[in-house]
Formats: structure tokens, C-alpha cells, sequence
């Protein structure tokens, strides 16, 4: 039990930190700070487009990732943490369809606003990608689980 609160503790840290680094940037804006909070905004715009009107705004001042990927960023960090917390013996494996569910909507989505006229608002691009987060962040953990589980094997 005491390695399962040392791997928590050691996980938790690195969830908090990702979650500053999306919430604090616009935060620091605000206060008119010296930092500068460019090179934040750099490294999402690897994984997102960041267009501001697709943005969540934190007092007037634009997150450094888009709606959707705020969802996908932070319930990943959430799916990890409650698969953390789950009994050992229900962190097996999640059902494939399981997983088609929580991708699903996040695909229906971005295809309708290919192929159609239809473009979605940032409340429903905020429950797809929280959607996808959670379940990633369940099978991420699960992986990384299982790879520290075959390394202290060896």
C-alpha cells in the first residue's frame, strides 16, 4: 500500500502541473506579470490549433489550448487519477466498446463539421474531448501500469 500513496503522490504532482500550465498563462496575463508565458502557449500549439474562437477565455484572457482540448487535457489527468484510485483488481483492461463510446462522440462531431455545414459550440467540443481525456487517461494508465509492472519483473 505504501509504494500505491508513493506512486500517487509522485503522479498527483505531475497532474498539477499540467493543469497550471493550462490554467496559469492567462492568469499571469491578467496580473500583468514579467514571466513570460509565451513558450507555454508554444508547446500545446503542438497538439492544438489554439484559435481563439474556439477558446475558453479565463477573465478575458484566452487559455492556451481550445475548448476541446481543455476537456481532452484535463479529464486526462482525471481518468489517470480515478484509475489511480480504483481497486488493483479492476484495472485489467477496459472493454473495447467501452473505449467506442467515449471516442465516438469526438468523432461524430469533427465528422459532421467536415462534411456538413453544421460547425459546434464549445460546450459540446468541451464534452467530446473531456469524453476522449477520461477514457485515454484510464487506458494510459493502464498501460504505463502494466510496462511498470513488467519492468519490476525483470
Amino acid at each position: 500500500m505504501q509504494a500505491q500513496e508513493k506512486g500517487l503522490s509522485k503522479n498527483l504532482r505531475y497532474h498539477i502541473l499540467v493543469l497550471a500550465l493550462l490554467c496559469i498563462p492567462p492568469i499571469l496575463i491578467l496580473i500583468g506579470t514579467i514571466y513570460d508565458v509565451e513558450w507555454i502557449r508554444n508547446l500545446f500549439s503542438i497538439t492544438c490549433h489554439q484559435l481563439p474562437q474556439r477558446s475558453f477565455e479565463i477573465w478575458g484572457n484566452q487559455m492556451v489550448v481550445c475548448s476541446r482540448c481543455t476537456g481532452i487535457w484535463f479529464f486526462l489527468q482525471i481518468g489517470e487519477l480515478l484509475l489511480i484510485l480504483m481497486a488493483p483488481s479492476r484495472k485489467k483492461i477496459i472493454h473495447p466498446v467501452i473505449i467506442a463510446l467515449f471516442v465516438l462522440p469526438i468523432a461524430v462531431d469533427g465528422l459532421l463539421q467536415e462534411i456538413t455545414a453544421y460547425e459546434s459550440d464549445n460546450v459540446t467540443r468541451l464534452i467530446t474531448g473531456s469524453l476522449l481525456g477520461v477514457i485515454a487517461g484510464f487506458v494510459l494508465g493502464i498501460v504505463i501500469n502494466r510496462i511498470g509492472n513488467h519492468e519490476g519483473e525483470k
